[in-house]
């Protein structure tokens, strides 16, 4: 299946992008909305706290005016003797005994109000979170394998696996327990890909001088972790999980056509590396192809989001969430243009799905839907994602 412009011409993504594009506007806008009721949130406690210093600085100056007016009256009042001093000293001590709970209650008060406003930015930020993680959880966004380990436990395997969404916002996620259910213990090579035997170097005939070449069975070796890129692997194999002896290293690389592996390994001369002969190479690629291939059935198995990654600050444990939408929005942005530049009317975004039989569906999508799917949200959602509408 492929997909096409209107016009016929290749489009730039292998998925349904309207149907993610929507979806990006359903949770993105709700999470613009949030982070702008947090926004605003945020002004109006320091707005608070501004006028109350003010009227704090305020109730102050009357104090001290106060008290020189009553020190003036008491100094006036010559015939009324100790009298007027001891009413002078007695509402002095009023007026600070006033201002001091003045501003004790307004203190109060600012805590209260600062710690309901707290707490419901709290809420919304765990709002949205969830709104992020459904998004990529559910949501086809023409994401990239980006990194898959695969790690022994005490019995079992874990999985992390990385997609590299367009944007450069990457997401960790998390495989459901029984995900990778033929990964539930211990894993051989041979188990993975078949027994093999390879070259791992040089050594002495025994008794002579010549060289002969030093091979090891890997079937039995145990994968105690296997870290999966676009173009690289590294594996690790041990006999014992956890023993002191150094584990068998396997660095594998491919550029198009081409695999290269290198070998290290413990030995008398201590940890050494072997570029892997091309007949073994073969064998280790075919290893290689079957971890690729478990990475995409764990991938099929994610059950919850770890990390949403945005030039390296994950933004779903810090609360940013708004960050993640607006780097894919922005990938997306060009996409969006060049669909309402090439589909023949002006209210509608429309994409032709060609099959494997050659045959050609339309889909389309209108365009005052996906504006009312922000104008739902409210006014910022609309400021924010409006242009992802073309409208």
């Amino acid at each position: 299946m492929r997909y096409l412009y209107a016009d016929s011409t290749p489009f730039p993504f292998a998925f349904d992008f309207l149907a993610g594009l929507e979806r990006l506007l359903l949770h993105g806008g709700r999470i613009a909305a949030l982070q702008a009721e947090i926004e605003q949130l945020e002004t109006e406690r320091e707005m608070d706290a501004e006028i109350t210093a003010r009227a704090l600085e305020g109730v102050d100056r009357w104090v001290e005016e106060a008290k020189t007016a009553l020190q003036t009256a008491d100094v006036a009042a010559d015939d009324a003797g100790p009298l007027s001093e001891s009413l002078s000293e007695r509402l002095q001590k009023l007026v600070d005994q006033l201002a001091g709970e003045t501003e004790a209650a307004e203190q109060a008060r600012l805590r209260r109000e600062n710690g309901a406003a707290h707490d419901q930015s709290v809420a919304h930020r765990r709002v949205m979170r969830d709104e992020l993680q459904t998004l990529f959880l559910q949501t086809e966004l023409g994401a990239q394998p980006s990194q898959t380990v695969i790690r022994l436990r005490e019995s079992d395997y874990g999985f992390t696996v990385t997609r590299a969404f367009p944007g450069d916002v990457k997401v960790d996620y998390l495989i459901a327990e029984d995900g990778v259910p033929d990964w539930d213990a211990k894993r051989t090579v041979a188990s993975v890909a078949g027994a093999m035997e390879v070259q791992v170097g040089m050594k002495k005939k025994f008794l002579r001088r010549d060289m002969t070449r030093e091979l090891v069975r890997i079937g039995d070796l145990i994968v105690t972790e296997a870290r999966l890129l676009p173009s690289s692997a590294e594996v690790r194999l041990e006999k014992k999980p956890g023993s002191k002896k150094a584990p068998l290293l396997l660095e594998l690389s491919r550029d198009g056509e081409a695999v290269d592996v290198t070998i290290e390994r413990e030995s008398d001369d201590g940890m050494t590396m072997f570029p892997a002969v091309p007949s073994d190479a073969e064998k280790l690629e075919g290893l290689w192809e079957s971890l690729e291939e478990t990475a995409q059935r764990a991938f099929a198995a994610r059950a919850s989001v770890a990390a949403v990654r945005v030039d390296g600050h994950d933004v779903l444990a810090e609360g940013h969430a708004l960050l993640a939408i607006d780097r894919i929005g922005r990938a997306f942005a060009p996409v969006v243009r060049e669909l309402a530049t090439r589909t023949p009317n002006d209210h509608e975004l429309t994409l032709k799905v060609e099959g494997q039989d050659g045959k050609r569906e339309e889909r389309y999508i209108r365009r005052r839907d996906l504006h009312a799917l922000l104008e739902e949200a409210g006014t910022a959602a609309v400021e924010r994602l409006g242009y992802l509408t073309a409208l």
